[in-house]
Parts: structure tokens; C-alpha cells; sequence
């Protein structure tokens, strides 16, 4: 999993190191510049990996790595979100989620990311509106796969805190998503929630307005979103959360909400594990990097991998499990 890193090294011991976890590594060099939180995904199908992020002319970039090789630096659309954008698996490619400048949600499909099919991608298409209502957010949609189908889940537009989530499958001869089962989660945030899919079940983090802590939610199918509670041992956190699943684990990140330095704030996260649950425990960053936008984590097979937006805007990233 090193070869996502370019000086990825094995990280001194440390306390709140997790076990394999190595040292911090510049993205692709200093090539990877953005002013907000970059996003990733990996499909196991055609052993591809995807980083992509925003950038201060709000514009989305793209870098994807196949087996060694990189496509480099790509632009995928230019002019079209104020926001971070976010990425996850579609069958054999990868699909882009992100809020326009008129609050609606928009993704643009890549069918196959093998090879050369990395650079062919759908022009953008709005999710339709659902029971009569736009699919509209305040923030950054957030997407995850599960058994061949993805749910989006976002912040509802306009001063509604509450999140919802809506199912997409894919038309394999149009490339276009077929929306359906818009669902409100019943829960509230004061930012964008996080999505994983965890063995089958879906799993739904987020900051709980009032409280400010990491609070998570279940379904199963596409059944409703039940079991919210608070993430044991959670602190008071600001901005959005992340987080994935890989083989028996589960880790939620998410930045601490202590007074905002030059290097912004404190990195911390926990861990699920299969059986015993959530650690109950929240380590800050070992080597106690900082950053102004929020942390996000992805899977590559069962590693765990973090990215974040460096204090000089480059995009970093380290493996949290080896």
C-alpha cells in the first residue's frame, strides 16, 4: 500500500499509534494542492485507486493510480463547486458526488477505470427530485457502495440540520444512477454526516447539533436508519467526521474542536473492531499533525489509509494499519 505515498516510512512507537500505522507523506509530491478536504476511493476490480480534491478556483482535480502507475494530474470539471467533492467504487469505475453553486447534488460517472478508461467520465447530471422535493445540501454530499449499489448522504439546504440519505443503481447502458428510497436519517448535524459500508451494513456517523459529538446510526438493506448513539469515549469535534470499514475494523476521524492554531487542529480517531465494538478510547495523531479541513480515511483491501489538506494546502496521506 506504500506506493499511494511517496515517503511513506514505518512511524516510530508511539502511544496513540495504531498498530502498522506509519509516518505522514506528501500525495503525489507537492503536485496535489487544494483548500479543503480531498476525498478517495478504490476499486478491487481493477486494482485502481482515486484521490480527488477541490481547488481555490473551485474546480475538481483527479489523480488515479493503477497498479504502480498514475494518470497524474487531471482536471474533471472546472468552475463547479464551492465545496469538497467526494468519491466512491461504482462497478468497475468510480463515481463523483459534489454540491453545485445552486445547492443541488451532481455526479458524473467514470464506467470503467481500467486503463485508459480512468479519463472517460459522464458529463454532470443533478439527482432528480425525490417525492416531489430537489436534493439539495448545505454542505459536502458524502457517498459509499454497498452490493453493487451507492447511497448518497448529505445536509439538507437552507438552515435544516437534518441528514438524509437516498440509494442510487447504476444503468450499465446509459451510465446515468436511477435514484430511489430518499430517506430523512432522523438525525442532526451542523455539518456534512460520513458513510461506510461495513459488512453488509450501512453505517452513518456524524456531529449531533448540540452536543458536538461523533454520534452513529445502522441499516440494514435499505431498510430505515435506526440505533443513533453517541461514539464512546467521542470529545467535542468541529467540522465533519469520516469514515470506513475495512475487514473486521471500522475508523471514525475527525478534527477536535480546540482553538485553531497556524497549523489548524488536532487530528483525532478511534477504532471498531468486530465482537468488542467501538475502543471507547479517541488517540490523537502520534506525530501530532494538524490541519484546517477535515481528515478522511478510505480502504485499500483491509489497510486503512488517512488523507488530510497539509498546512501548505498539499494533500498527505499515511497508512493506518499497515
Amino acid at each position: 500500500m506504500s506506493a499511494l505515498l511517496l515517503t511513506a516510512a514505518n512511524a516510530s512507537a508511539a502511544t496513540a499509534a495504531f498498530p502498522g500505522e506509519t509516518q505522514w507523506g506528501a500525495f503525489d509530491g507537492n503536485r496535489a494542492v487544494t483548500d479543503d478536504t480531498p476525498a478517495a476511493a478504490y476499486n478491487p476490480g481493477t486494482n485502481t485507486a482515486i484521490v480527488v480534491w477541490h481547488t481555490a478556483d473551485n474546480s475538481i482535480m483527479y489523480e488515479a493510480r493503477t497498479g504502480g502507475g498514475t494518470t497524474g494530474v487531471n482536471l474533471r470539471i472546472a468552475n463547479a463547486t464551492a465545496n469538497a467533492p467526494s468519491v466512491a467504487r461504482l462497478r468497475f469505475g468510480f463515481v463523483i458526488v459534489y454540491r453545485g453553486f445552486d445547492s443541488r447534488i451532481y455526479y458524473m460517472v467514470n464506467p470503467n477505470s481500467g486503463g485508459n478508461g480512468i479519463f472517460t467520465w459522464t458529463r454532470p447530471r443533478a439527482i432528480p427530485d425525490f417525492d416531489g422535493r430537489p436534493i439539495s445540501t448545505s454542505a459536502t454530499p458524502v457517498i459509499s457502495e454497498i452490493n453493487g449499489r451507492v447511497t448518497v448522504a448529505y445536509r439538507n439546504a437552507g438552515n435544516n440540520p437534518v441528514l438524509s440519505t437516498i440509494d442510487g443503481t447504476l444503468d450499465t447502458s446509459t451510465f446515468a444512477i436511477t435514484w430511489s428510497n430518499g430517506q430523512n436519517t432522523g438525525a442532526e448535524s451542523p455539518s456534512s454526516p460520513a458513510l461506510t459500508n461495513f459488512a453488509g451494513t450501512e453505517v452513518l456517523v456524524y456531529r449531533r447539533s448540540g452536543p458536538n459529538r461523533l454520534y452513529w446510526a445502522t441499516r440494514n438493506g435499505n431498510g430505515p436508519w435506526s440505533g443513533s448513539q453517541m461514539i464512546p469515549g467521542s470529545p467535542v469535534v468541529i467540522g465533519r467526521p469520516s469514515v470506513v470499514a475495512a475487514g473486521n475494523q471500522m475508523d471514525a476521524v475527525a478534527l477536535r474542536a480546540d482553538p485553531a492554531q497556524n497549523d489548524g487542529r488536532t487530528i483525532t480517531r478511534t477504532r471498531f473492531t468486530g465482537g468488542p465494538g467501538w475502543s471507547g478510547q479517541f488517540d490523537n495523531d502520534p506525530q501530532n499533525w494538524r490541519t484546517f479541513s477535515a481528515p478522511v480515511v478510505y480502504a485499500i483491501g483491509i489497510a486503512i489509509l488517512i488523507f488530510i489538506r497539509g498546512a501548505n494546502n498539499v494533500v498527505y496521506g499515511k497508512n493506518l494499519s499497515g
